[in-house]
């Protein structure tokens, strides 16, 4: 009975411990003009995770820049019907160091890199893919 105890227990660490983690990160799109996740040197890619049980989409922005940047841009999902839905709120904006990763993790300090799936209207067996809307950046004083 302990073995069995010990062995539920141990399935349950690692099951809450992989679902703190991203998956893998995927290329976001940003770039109407080629369907990339690139725009000028700034990268953005996506991770559909699990924060606290909560499906979530993690961001990561990448400034290739020797400058720092101001980004900014709207949140979007696709879904497997392919319809588009705008995330809440107002365009996000963000100060990216030079040469740098901003990445967000479910217990990080950047909101903005941290969307409920469920602010989209969706849920992770209906979710497609992340997109950003009216992408741009200009260089931060």
């Amino acid at each position: 009975m302990l073995r069995k105890i010990l062995l539920f227990a141990s399935l349950l660490i690692i099951s809450l411990f992989s679902q703190a983690q991203t998956n893998t990160w995927q290329p976001a799109q940003v770039n109407v003009v080629d369907g990339t996740n690139s725009y000028g040197s700034i990268e953005v890619w996506y991770s559909l995770s699990g924060c606290s049980g909560t499906p979530t989409v993690l961001l990561k922005l990448v400034n290739d820049n020797s400058y720092p940047v101001k980004v900014w841009w709207k949140n979007a999902v696709i879904t497997n019907d392919k319809k588009s839905h705008a995330g809440p709120g107002e365009k996000i904006t963000l100060v990216l160091k030079p040469k740098s990763e901003t990445i967000g993790s479910c217990n990080g300090s950047i909101a903005e890199l941290q969307l409920k799936l469920s602010d989209f209207g969706t849920d992770p067996k209906n979710f497609l893919r992340f997109y950003t809307a009216d992408f741009g950046y200009e260089e931060a004083h």
